[in-house]
């Protein structure tokens, strides 16, 4: 078994895992991810919980305004949205659904 130069992880191959279903590959086992030559674990874990407390209000508010759309525009097909732009017609309503919930 070979020994990577950068961290403590063995390196196996399926058949040596006795896995013979699994195809011919190499496998990281036992990886300790906070192995890390520039950064101690307590840094580590600074680091995550400043991106934490950034990223997370951030993507919250997109979650929010997402369904606040999809909620929307349900809604608007309820008072009266398909009838003034002619969506009831076969699948205009769906096809436009799918075309404006595509981007989310």
């Amino acid at each position: 078994m070979a020994h990577h130069p950068h961290t403590k992880s063995e390196i196996v191959t399926a058949a040596e895992t006795e896995d013979v279903d699994m195809p011919q590959k190499e496998v990281l086992v036992g990886a300790d991810v906070d192995d890390d030559e520039e950064y101690s674990l307590p840094e580590q874990r600074k680091i995550i919980h400043k991106i934490d407390r950034r990223l997370l209000p951030v993507v919250g508010l997109m979650q929010a305004v997402s369904f606040l759309d999809r909620a929307n525009l349900a809604n608007a097909a309820i008072a009266g949205m398909t009838k003034e732009l002619k969506l009831g017609i076969g699948n205009r309503y769906v096809s436009a659904e799918r075309k404006y919930m595509g981007t989310f």
